[in-house]
């Protein structure tokens, strides 16, 4: 079995062949440098586009609230924070991800 703390930090969605599964494994510990809050993950959503910058902020982090800007789509992961928002559908290194300011906290 794969340790996955020795796994480099990433943004992934879980629908990849069970061993590639094993390698790929997504961090749920992302916590963002600008505004200081945990990332959420919402898995089989993404973020609509008029998403911005004073919803997250008000809204996040309560799913209840945030709702009205989640649209469902299989297979996919809606990322956020206070201050971000990201939805992806297939593997993501962090370091890619350079627009978010997003780090993992630890495991």
């Amino acid at each position: 079995m794969v340790d996955k703390y020795s796994v480099p930090c990433c943004i992934v969605v879980d629908k990849s062949p069970m061993l590639v599964r094993l390698l790929l494994i997504a961090c749920d510990s992302l916590r963002c440098t600008s505004c200081d809050f945990k990332v959420s993950i919402f898995r089989d959503f993404a973020w609509d586009p008029s998403t911005n910058y004073l919803f997250l902020r008000n809204n996040m982090p309560d799913f209840e609230k945030v709702r009205s800007k989640l649209k469902v789509k299989r297979g996919w992961c809606a990322y956020g924070c206070q201050c971000h928002a990201m939805s992806v559908n297939v593997f993501m290194e962090m370091k890619k991800a350079s627009h978010v300011k997003w780090v993992c906290a630890g495991h």
